[in-house]
């Protein structure tokens, strides 16, 4: 997993934060990132929003899907 999230950090670090999920995978696109790349940013939530990196990572390690971004009832 690690040389996979190397990647993908390398292609969204130059994003403006906060951003979205769409705005990181044209971002990406436009620094020619490899397919792999492409398709773990297009499994995103399209609602997310990400602060920084580290939390775009997060997410993507996370094999529960979408986490903190969905608030509790009540």
């Amino acid at each position: 997993m690690g040389s996979d999230t190397d990647d993908v950090r390398r292609y969204i670090e130059g994003a403006d934060y906060p951003t979205r999920a769409q705005d990181l995978l044209a971002a990406a696109r436009s620094g020619d990132a490899p397919e792999g790349v492409l398709e773990r940013l297009g499994r995103l939530p399209t609602n997310a929003q990400f602060s920084d990196p580290d939390e775009v990572v997060e997410e993507l390690e996370n094999p529960e899907g979408p986490g903190e971004d969905q608030a509790p009832p009540g």
